[in-house]
């Protein structure tokens, strides 16, 4: 078992990369946390086997339309199992029983915005079908 602790810069808060880093940690099978400094940058501790750690530290270049990793320093060290599970760290500013609140909107905003899309194609779908009517009425003059 191995440890590492990774100081990721970028556009890395207040954005979801918290969670996605907690996503892929759990997925890894790897046990730590996540956390906002105050610098800006995002501080993961993450212990686990070293081939789950190596693949899970590639993984945390995450390029977005809102996380935008810049850089990711990590150092690599021997477990100490302090933790059963991996967790994030909130800011002194975030309410927790907001957050499922708030995944519950999102869900929501995805759910219109893909019914917006579909109602969308099948717009899309009839103008080509006139464009194509005056394109065939116009060869045929």
């Amino acid at each position: 078992m191995r440890r590492v602790i990774a100081h990721v810069s970028g556009k890395v808060q207040r954005n979801g990369y918290r969670s996605a880093v907690s996503i892929r940690a759990r997925e890894f099978n790897l046990t730590g946390y996540v956390m906002n400094l105050t610098d800006g940058r995002v501080k993961i501790v993450a212990e686990g086997e070293e081939d789950s750690l190596q693949e899970f530290c590639e993984s945390l270049w995450i390029n977005d339309y809102l996380i935008q990793v810049d850089d990711v320093q990590v150092e690599f060290s021997r477990a100490t199992g302090d933790y059963e599970e991996f967790f994030w760290v909130l800011d002194g500013y975030e309410d927790p029983s907001l957050l499922d609140e708030y995944a519950e909107y999102f869900k929501e905003l995805l759910r219109v915005f893909k019914e917006g899309f579909q109602g969308i194609n099948g717009t899309q779908d009839k103008d080509a079908g006139k464009q194509d009517d005056m394109t065939e009425a116009a060869e045929n003059r």
